[in-house]
């Protein structure tokens, strides 16, 4: 994970923390393949727990804006 040719072709990439930003030492694995004209990245980090859930309570199970009010109210997470 140390070696810096890992880091020069983006086989280990530096991670962003949601609350703490740049975290030193806070390392994932890239695309060890390498293919012409390909951007290298490993996507967004993780959701926190309970941050998708108006997508997947509304978008997913049909529940409407009412109802997910009132399950925060209740302490749905």
């Amino acid at each position: 994970m140390q070696e810096p040719l890992l880091g020069q072709r983006r086989e280990v990439l530096d991670v962003l923390h949601p609350d703490l930003g740049s975290v030193q030492g806070l390392k994932t694995m890239g695309l060890p393949v390498r293919l012409l004209r390909t951007e290298y990245g490993h996507g967004a980090a993780a959701p926190r727990l309970g941050e998708p859930n108006a997508a997947i309570y509304g978008d997913w199970l049909g529940a409407d804006a009412q109802t997910l009010a009132a399950w925060r109210e209740a302490g749905v997470t």
